[in-house]
Formats: C-alpha cells, structure tokens, sequence
C-alpha cells in the first residue's frame, strides 16, 4: 500500500509548486547582459576547441599555421570576457530576486562594557588583539601609609623612627 503525500497548507496534493513571478521591467538590460555574457562564454569556448582542433589537423598534415595562431589568444579573450560579463551580471541578478535579509544586531546584555570585554573588531590582526582576562584582584595589597607618620611641620609622611623630617628638617622628639 502506497501511502500519499501529505498536502502542504492549503494546496492540493500532486500540485506543481508556484511559479517564480517574471522579473520585473527594470532588470531586462540585466538579464539581457547575463546572458550575452554567457552566450559570449560559450562561443569563445568552441573557437578555442575548434581552433585548437583545426591547428592539430593542420600541423599533422605539415600545413603552414602561422594564420591559425593569433586565433587561441583571441578566443582566450572571448572566453574571458563572456565569464567575468556573464557571472557579473548573475551575481547582480541574483541579489535583485533573492534580496538577503536585514542584519539584526542584538543589544548588548547590560549598559555598561568594559574594554577587555568588547569583542575584537573585524580585520584587527591576531597579534594586536587584547587578551581577554578579567581583572583578578591581588591577594594582598601593602599599604603604603603602614609604618609612616605625619610630620607636626610640614604634614607629609615620614617613617615612624626619623629624627627629623626628610622635607623640611623639622626635629622631632
């Protein structure tokens, strides 16, 4: 027993897909240069084969093929020109019926970023890129104003066993 296929939403089952609108008014020079570039393509491809054909005839038989030789570069050049017109306009055909979607960028998670955590913008070299590792704080910090007293004078701090201050040479008791 066959099983049928399940009709999609609302279509008929066995029914032929919708057929792509026709492109619009606007994109017949393109359409048309698309396929002259290809048309171009595939002449230029018999000319060299033809001509690379004609000249291995022509130098088994020991005929003169000098007149032959200028014809491979010519349809060298036909055969280039046909790709790069052809496959330019395909590309912009293309991108005119199969437009991409709009780029969606998402917010980022909280206001604020600090710079280690920002990502490495695009096309910035490896060996330019900042390391991302979060701060670590140390596990002690000395303190500086440890082991140091103000002079009655001058108000800096000096070490608590000095005799005088090293600034204003104020003597201390």
């Amino acid at each position: 027993m066959a099983e049928e296929a399940v009709p999609a939403a609302g279509g008929k089952a066995g029914a032929k897909p919708d057929p792509m609108p026709p492109p619009p008014e606007a994109m017949r020079d393109e359409l048309l240069l698309k396929f002259v570039g290809t048309g171009t393509l595939v002449i230029g491809i018999v000319l060299l084969v033809s001509s690379v054909i004609a000249i291995s005839i022509l130098s088994i038989l020991r005929y003169d093929i000098v007149a032959w030789l200028p014809v491979l570069p010519l349809s060298l050049l036909v055969v280039l020109v046909g790709g790069l017109v052809g496959g330019h306009y395909r590309r912009i055909v293309n991108e005119i019926l199969n437009p991409k979607p709009p780029e969606t960028h998402a917010a980022p998670p909280v206001g604020f970023v600090y710079p280690y955590q920002m990502p490495v913008p695009y096309g910035v070299p490896q060996q330019y890129a900042v390391a991302r590792v979060p701060y670590a704080m140390p596990a002690a910090i000395p303190n500086p104003a440890a082991g140091r007293r103000g002079c009655p004078s001058c108000g800096r701090p000096i070490p608590l066993d000095a005799r005088f201050c090293p600034y204003c040479r104020h003597v201390l008791a």
